[in-house]
């Protein structure tokens, strides 16, 4: 019997040519479908694989221009981090964080300040190392290798794996229709048989 969850072995003999009576034509439809899905997955592999390799290079050259653009500075703090009145049981629980205004100076000898991330209750004149790009502004540390390969790699196989979500849930959808078709197919069949046997 055929439906959602039939075997591979049994979905294999419904595309071997022959005139087994015991296989229906939604069978051998069933058939062809999983082929066709389990072709389109495999195919679907190595052009992930090359977009993946292109993304990669593309991130590679975003990481060598942020590493040139962008360095670090030690930020020094002009005002008082305030102290967190996180509850005594909570404050195990997290690293107690707050945000303070400091100022630094850019390789060009130029003075800026801004709000930083700090230690809760840190103290003026404490210094926080920082990363700034070529204008002076705080901004995020620049991509380093592993992080191009990692992000690359984890966006190829997401991709597959969304590929190959959606086509599963085709088929699924489409052996659900084979499988109505089928009950409605047997209703039909045994209200002909009991006209017969009246």
């Amino acid at each position: 019997m055929f439906g959602t969850t039939t075997s591979g072995f049994a979905l294999w003999s419904a595309l071997q040519p022959g005139g087994n009576p015991l296989i229906r034509p939604s069978d051998r439809r069933q058939a062809r479908l999983a082929a066709a899905v389990i072709a389109l997955a495999l195919l679907a592999a190595p052009l992930l694989a090359a977009y993946g390799f292109s993304y990669h290079a593309s991130l590679t050259d975003r990481a060598a221009a942020q590493q040139q653009d962008r360095y670090q500075v030690n930020a020094e703090l002009v005002d008082e981090a305030p102290v967190s009145h996180q509850p005594a049981a909570a404050a195990w629980q997290t690293p107690r964080q707050a945000t303070a205004l400091a100022a630094w100076i850019t390789r060009d000898g130029q003075r800026h300040e801004g709000e930083i991330p700090v230690s809760a209750g840190a103290n003026v004149g404490d210094t926080v190392a920082i990363w700034v790009n070529a204008e002076g502004t705080r901004t995020s540390a620049p991509f380093a290798a592993n992080q191009t390969i990692t992000a690359a790699v984890m966006t190829t196989i997401g991709s597959w794996l969304v590929f190959v979500t959606a086509l599963a849930g085709i088929y699924l959808l489409m052996c659900v229709r084979l499988d109505r078709d089928r009950y409605a197919a047997w209703e039909r069949e045994w209200q002909e048989l009991d006209e017969h046997r009246r």
